[in-house]
């Protein structure tokens, strides 16, 4: 079973990180602790760090295939930067008409971005965070 999971910033809730792992548990452990690659990545985990905070791992969904994972891991990444999240991604698989790498601000797209694929689960989730936010 495949775990798509985001990495929630514990001071504000925001997404910085999506991804998919077989055991999220130890995936996030080594997130925390393997601080290179990644920059964007490091230097949030490390600001976390000197307040002695860490990410949040959140589960968001569950697949049976690797190919599903990856798709959906794909779908969050684009959901999750049409809703303006700080996402620190490097890249993942270009689809055409998709967001096909992020860094260090910087989103590049192939010729066309499909904002209505996303739209409904945008709106959906704005809901959610505005109750949260009420009670």
């Amino acid at each position: 079973m495949y775990s798509v999971y985001t990495l929630v910033d514990p001071r504000d809730y925001s997404i910085h990180y999506v991804g998919i792992s077989v055991n999220p548990e130890e995936r996030h452990r080594y997130h925390i602790t393997q601080l290179y690659g990644n920059y964007d990545k490091v230097l949030w985990v490390k600001a976390l760090q000197q307040y002695n905070l860490l990410p949040i791992l959140k589960i968001i969904e569950a697949c049976e295939e690797r190919n599903t994972a990856l798709q959906r891991e794909s779908y969050w990444i684009e959901f999750y930067l049409g809703m303006g999240e700080p996402l620190a991604n490097c890249c993942f698989p270009a689809r055409k008409g998709k967001i096909t790498s992020v860094s260090h601000g910087y989103r590049r797209y192939s010729s066309m971005y499909a904002k209505s694929a996303w739209e409904d689960d945008l709106n959906k989730a704005l809901r959610r965070q505005a109750r949260r936010l009420q009670s």
